[in-house]
Formats: structure tokens, C-alpha cells, sequence
């Protein structure tokens, strides 16, 4: 306080001999009489400075003595109400991407009376020579809370892979010329987590889902920047579902060590139930060593299909089991995958494609065996590698009725280079060859004989992460 006021005193000496006439050198010398009046004035300065010092020091003194004043104002008693839009913005986490691609077709693939060629027996990459917005994808998410609590999720996604997950729209009926376009709500769920005294062997919660989800079949995933190579497999594109929509409940057992998963809901690929029954779902993910983790996903239940004869639609039992075995090999930068899916469709009325003989009692059977290999060139790069074999024994999955083409065994090998200048940015070149035992590849149109038995495409990709 002290070293406060002598600043303050010091301030004031310093404006005070401001004041004070300044002598210049052209004005006429000052006699002994003017530098006694000019002193006489300073002192009176001084000493009312210093008194004005003191008056000060004494009033701050008398102010930190005092004890503090009851405020005037005195808070309600209602307390604040939390929420509102910025609240809720602020609980919601936003992230996304934009995935971009080009494809090209060494077959020179043609449409009748077109240029536009088909990569044949493609899921998501089927333009020949064109650049395609494949996906922009906007995720919202609030996470329940592990001690338990409501959360959700929702994927909008615009692009030509909303045109294969549609799932016929929300507004679907079975009207010819309603399905899918270039919008997919591809996610849209509430979760739940209720809290449980399980301990290590039931785990602390169960985690409900009610809505629609992705499935659990599968090694890959419908984002192309969740896998390692930019096209999709064929198992993939024929041989499992995309989403559902239903309920969906999980556990975490053991402590930990399990995941296990149990649903039901409206079918394949469907927001809007065309049968009787629903789809039972059942699936498990477990570590089984540090290295090698399994998982499964198993379905269950009615799915409609047309009879050849009378044309109605009819159901009867699906089953699909898919299994992926992931190891991260003693060779440090060397990952490799593994997936194994089986599918069989019960009573297929015409499982000879091209034929309106019913087959009464008859199965489709389908599956597919899948090698992929991931091996890191450095912390920005790295080559995939995917081998695959689809085996379609009725060719239910890829044919069906629609074509005299019939081909039942499909193979081919796929490698990707992955490299990612930025946290933010994936850039992919991709060579792939596919092959089939009937000549299905570079069909002109109107079903012509003049395809081919491979094909092999050239293809680039560009996807930046928000």
C-alpha cells in the first residue's frame, strides 16, 4: 500500500512542476524576487499534494476496515433451466465425409445405343469412364451415457451409394417405380443404456437400439473409408444385407471380453415389412487372443420373393451366418482378414435363372470366401490387398430370373494403395480383375452373347474426413 501512495505522490509532483512557468532563453533573466515567489508557489503545491495524499490514504484505509455491505440484490431462488437449442447443439457431435471416385473399364464397356458403360456384377462402382460423387455423409451422434441414459444417431448420406441403401424409402409400398434415389437417412436410431448389477460376468449395462441401423454381417462396411480397398466384394454386394430396421439390444460380457447382440426387425434391406414374420438377428465378437479377434452375425427369418408361376408374393425361411476372423500377424506392419459367409433361401420357386419352372421344396444356397491382406509402408501408407470367391450354387443371389445369363462362380483379386497426406484426407489407387464362369462382363444390351468371362478395371478415390 505504501509503495501504492509514493507512485501516486510521485505522479502528482511530476504534473504539478508541469504547471510551473518554463524560462526560455529569449525572455528577460528572472531577479532574486521572482525565484522566491516561484518557490513560495511551488511549496504551497507541494503541501496541498500531500494532503490530498493522506486524505486518500485514509478513506482506502477505512474502506478495507469496513465490513462488507449486504448486497442490494438478492438472486431468485428458481434455478436455472438447462436445455435449449445451443445446449442441445452443443451435446450432438457432428462428423462426416465426402467420398469421390473414378472408374475405368479395360473391357470398353458400352450400353446399347449408348456411350455410358457397366462395370457388371459392381455394387457401388458400376460407371464405367466416370466420376462419381459416391457419398456426402453427415453424422450426428450423442452417445448414451455408460452409467445410463438416452442418446441417438443419424446418417444422411447423398450420393449413388444411397441409390443401393435406400431400402426402397420410408414411403416404400411395393409400387413399381417407387424406390430407392439418391437420399438415404442410412442410420436413424434411439439408444438406451440401462444400468444393470451384472458384474464381470454380465457386464454393467444393456445398450438398446430402436430404429435403423447398418447390419452386422460382413467383413466390410457400406463407408468405403472404413475399408481397405475402394470397391466393394461381391459377397458384400450379393451375399449379406446393408441395414435393417427394428430393435437391437447389446451386452458386454465376461468383462469385456464378449460383445454379444440380439434383434429383430422388418428383414433385408427393407424399412417397410412386405411379409409375415420378421428377422431375427444374433451376433458375437470376441478376442480371442491379443491378436486374433472372431466375430459372427447370424439371420433368421421370412423374406418375400415372387413366385414364377402365379407371381405372388410369397415367403418363406432365410438363412445367413457370417464370419470374420481378424489377426495382427507377428509381422508388425502385416494384418490379415478373413470371411466366411454361407446363405440359404428355402423353397425357391425358380432357382434356374431364365426359367418359369418351379422348383417346389428347392433351396438357393450361396457362399463366399474372402482373403484380405493389409500391410503398412509407413505411418501414411499402406497396400491391400483382396482375394475372393463367390459361389452362387443357384444363382439365386446375382441372377434370380432376370436374365438368360446364368453364371454361378465368381473369383477375382483386388489391390489397393492407400496413402493419406493429411489426417483429414484419403487418397486411394485401385487395379482390380474379376472373373466368372460364364461370359457376364461387357454386355452390350437386350441380351446379347457377345460378354466376356473377366473384366479388370483401373480406379482413383479422394475422400476428406470432417
Amino acid at each position: 500500500m505504501k509503495k501504492f501512495f509514493s507512485v501516486i505522490s510521485a505522479v502528482f509532483l511530476f504534473f504539478g512542476l508541469l504547471s510551473v512557468p518554463a524560462l526560455h532563453a529569449d525572455e528577460p533573466v528572472a531577479t532574486a524576487k521572482d525565484l522566491e515567489k516561484i518557490n513560495e508557489q511551488l511549496m504551497d503545491q507541494i503541501k496541498n499534494l500531500q494532503n490530498q495524499v493522506r486524505d486518500l490514504s485514509s478513506r482506502v484505509d477505512a474502506t478495507e476496515r469496513r465490513p462488507a455491505a449486504a448486497p442490494t440484490y438478492v438472486a431468485g431462488t428458481e434455478t436455472p433451466r438447462e436445455g435449449g437449442v445451443l445446449k442441445t447443439l452443443e451435446d450432438i457431435n457432428l462428423s462426416g465425409f465426402l467420398d469421390t471416385s473414378y472408374s475405368y473399364n479395360m473391357n470398353r464397356p458400352q450400353k446399347a445405343g449408348t456411350s455410358a458403360g457397366t462395370n457388371n456384377m459392381r455394387v457401388f462402382d458400376t460407371r464405367d469412364n466416370n466420376f462419381d460423387l459416391n457419398a456426402l455423409e453427415l453424422d450426428f451422434e450423442k452417445l448414451a451415457p455408460e452409467t445410463g441414459g438416452v442418446g441417438f444417431r443419424a446418417d444422411l448420406v447423398y450420393g449413388l451409394n444411397a441409390t443401393v441403401t435406400d431400402g426402397g424409402g420410408l414411403n416404400f409400398d411395393g409400387v413399381a417405380g417407387v424406390g430407392p434415389d439418391e437420399f438415404d437417412l442410412q442410420q436413424a436410431y434411439g439408444e438406451l443404456n440401462i444400468p444393470i448389477n451384472g458384474g464381470s460376468l454380465l457386464g454393467d449395462n444393456i445398450n438398446l437400439k430402436a430404429g435403423k441401423f447398418v447390419t452386422l454381417a460382413g467383413a466390410e462396411v457400406i463407408e468405403s473409408k472404413d475399408n481397405w480397398n475402394i470397391s466393394r466384394s461381391i459377397a458384400f454386394g450379393f451375399g449379406i444385407p446393408f441395414a435393417h430396421t427394428g430393435i437391437r439390444s447389446g451386452w458386454t460380457l465376461l468383462d469385456g471380453k464378449v460383445n454379444a447382440t440380439l434383434g429383430i426387425n422388418n428383414g433385408w434391406d427393407t424399412v417397410q415389412e412386405t411379409g409375415n414374420g420378421k428377422t431375427v438377428e444374433m451376433g458375437l465378437t470376441t478376442n480371442l487372443t491379443d491378436n486374433l479377434t472372431f466375430a459372427t452375425a447370424n439371420y433368421i427369418g421370412p423374406e418375400s420373393q415372387t413366385d414364377a408361376v402365379s407371381g405372388a408374393i410369397i415367403d418363406d425361411v432365410r438363412f445367413l451366418t457370417s464370419n470374420v476372423l481378424t489377426w495382427k500377424t507377428p509381422v508388425e506392419k502385416l494384418t490379415l482378414m478373413g470371411n466366411f459367409d454361407f446363405g440359404n433361401q428355402r423353397n425357391v420357386t425358380t432357382i434356374t435363372a431364365g426359367s418359369a419352372e418351379p422348383y417346389p421344396f428347392e433351396s438357393g444356397q450361396w457362399h463366399s470366401y474372402n482373403l484380405y491382406a493389409k500391410y503398412d509402408l509407413s505411418d501414411k501408407m499402406y497396400l491391400a490387398y483382396r482375394g475372393e470367391l463367390f459361389r452362387d450354387d443357384d444363382s439365386f443371389r446375382t441372377f434370380g430370373t432376370t436374365t438368360p445369363r446364368v453364371a454361378r462362380k465368381f473369383w477375382g483379386h483386388t489391390f489397393t494403395l492407400d496413402y493419406r497426406p493429411y489426417t483429414n484426407l484419403i487418397t486411394r489407387l485401385e487395379y482390380r480383375q474379376d472373373n466368372a464362369d460364364a461370359s457376364i462382363y461387357d454386355v452390350t444390351g437386350g441380351g446379347s452373347t457377345n460378354g466376356q468371362g473377366s473384366q479388370s478395371t483401373f480406379a482413383t478415390q479422394l475422400i476428406y474426413l470432417f
